[in-house]
């Protein structure tokens, strides 16, 4: 790219591209003068594996009948892919 950009700039997008979850081939819709910036900045905000855990407290009725010992927090978590 010939023009100059702020940092901030590249991260704006990058956020744009998570919350829009836009597929990599959105691209071709893009000016060929930006396309292989898009495809960097897609690779960095959506071409890893996203780790997360997601934990979630069991209001339900029957979670007061487990163990006192037992924890009634669950947690779901991704399969590893490689």
């Amino acid at each position: 790219m010939a023009c100059v950009a702020s940092p901030r700039s590249f991260a704006d997008v990058q956020e744009l591209i998570k919350i829009c979850d836009l597929p990599r081939d959105f691209r071709i819709q893009l000016d060929p003068f930006v396309q292989d910036k898009f495809d960097e900045l897609w690779q960095a905000a959506l071409g890893k594996a996203r780790r997360f855990m997601l934990i979630w407290r069991d209001e339900s009725p029957e979670a007061s009948t487990r163990l006192a010992a037992s924890s009634s927090f669950h947690a779901v978590l991704p399969m590893h892919t490689s």
